[in-house]
């Protein structure tokens, strides 16, 4: 997997792509959160903890989930969209 090198932070940015399921509907993450995610997939951190809408989330990468830490909500995260879409 190709991965570049964005010159005015230092941030390590990856071609792959995260997403979470909102209800019905796959919605992407942020840049910084993305970079966030790779940065800890690569140094392999499997589970970790990120402020999200300034809320604390915990993410697990091998069951694909986020979890609110408050309330204990879950939502389905993925880095594979493309085997979510249904052509009609």
């Amino acid at each position: 997997q190709l991965t570049s090198f964005n010159k005015h932070d230092d941030v390590v940015v990856s071609g792959r792509r995260w997403y979470w399921l909102d209800d019905d509907q796959w919605k992407e993450y942020e840049e910084i959160i993305q970079n966030k995610i790779e940065e800890n997939d690569r140094a392999s951190i499997r589970t970790f903890s990120l402020l999200l809408d300034g809320k604390l989330y915990e993410l697990d990468l091998d069951q694909k989930i986020q979890t609110n830490v408050l309330n204990g909500l879950t939502h389905h995260i993925t880095d594979q969209l493309n085997n979510f879409i249904q052509w009609y």
